[in-house]
């Protein structure tokens, strides 16, 4: 049976996968609604809140959900260890997403752009997004799938293939915004589409990785309950 310290590392971490993944289903929602309380309205993407006065609200919570996953290496190695070598450069690619903001909001001081300019600092944020989204897909693909049941495997394919597909719509998104016909370039901008993209695969993620956690927890719980049931046996059979 797990000591008492293992129990508490145990809820720690089942703490901290929960804190996440609730961040991630509410994140969206509190851009949205402080910026209706700022004036700003719904921006374009996400990335633009930066250059908002709800900037400390992104990156706090980009940096949150940075740390958390740069730390989540399971205690005691159960089926979620599989995760554990992806899931700290996830979080390094969040860190990178609000440390270097995007080329949005010229007359926005940050230390990446006072070092490395404006250009590269929004090269820095793509490059993160990237692998910060592609991480998250992997996982949600790949990992999260080994050893659960069928009902959370397809949830997790269908979060990792949502957050996939939005990374790459988000994209084109963007891009026609920037170069596209005048029409399109409306369209994208008078429905917010790049941000409301955006906000699937973040509500997505946090939604993996609630799941997970009651996965997992459930798997330890049957776990110890095993073991409960065989030491009451071994103590009470009689020996032969």
């Amino acid at each position: 049976m797990p000591n008492d310290l293992t129990l508490e590392l145990l809820q720690a971490h089942h703490r901290c996968r929960q804190t996440l993944g609730y961040l991630g289903l509410a994140l969206p929602m509190l851009l949205v609604f402080g910026g209706i309380m700022s004036d700003v309205g719904v921006l374009p993407s996400v990335s633009d809140y930066y250059h908002s006065a709800l900037r400390d609200l992104l990156v706090g919570a980009l940096f949150a959900t940075g740390i958390v996953l740069c730390t989540q290496v399971h205690p005691l190695r159960l089926a979620s260890s599989a995760d554990s070598a992806l899931v700290p450069v996830a979080g390094v690619a969040a860190l990178g997403v609000a440390l270097f903001p995007n080329e949005s909001g010229a007359g926005t001081h940050s230390l990446t752009r006072t070092l490395i300019g404006v250009k590269p600092a929004a090269m820095g944020h793509y490059l993160s997004a990237i692998l910060f989204l592609a991480g998250l897909a992997y996982l949600c693909l790949i990992r999260f799938p080994i050893g659960a049941p069928a009902w959370a495997s397809l949830l997790f394919r269908g979060c990792g293939w949502l957050i996939l597909c939005g990374g790459v719509l988000a994209t084109l998104a963007s891009v026609t915004k920037l170069v596209g016909p005048e029409a399109a370039q409306q369209f994208v901008l008078r429905h917010n589409l790049v941000f409301w993209i955006e906000a699937m695969g973040i509500w997505a993620f946090g939604l993996s990785w609630l799941v997970k956690d009651h996965c997992d927890m459930a798997t330890l719980q049957t776990s110890r309950a095993d073991q409960s049931s065989r030491h009451f046996r071994s103590r009470w059979e009689p020996s032969q």
